[in-house]
């Protein structure tokens, strides 16, 4: 299905009877919001494991959005591991960067 931009653009008489019924059809499409991990849960993750994903952990813990965290990576200003085509993250760099790694700090 095309874009509706698309399609009206595309005809050189607008029916705006079919471009409502499109409309109305992304409308009734209700988009999800992705889970939000809570920061709790991100500290857990980074006890018990190695590596993290790049996203959503490493990138949801930095307050980075997907795009700035997959940017980042790539110029090299988040250190990531690869393991296939997946990209993950140390937790011992992301626990530094996080201050969670300082003397006295409960883990």
């Amino acid at each position: 299905m095309k874009p509706v931009v698309t399609q009206v653009k595309s005809t050189k008489v607008l029916d705006t009877g079919r471009a409502i019924i499109h409309i109305d059809a992304i409308l009734q499409y209700q988009f999800l919001p992705m889970k939000q991990s809570s920061m709790k849960e991100i500290k857990r993750e980074l006890r018990e494991k190695l590596a993290v994903p790049l996203w959503p952990t490493a990138g949801q813990a930095l307050d980075l959005r997907r795009g700035t965290t997959y940017r980042a990576a790539a110029e090299g200003s988040i250190p990531t591991l690869s393991v296939g085509r997946l990209k993950r993250v140390s937790t011992s760099w992301l626990r530094q960067k996080l201050g969670l790694d300082e003397p006295g700090t409960p883990r």
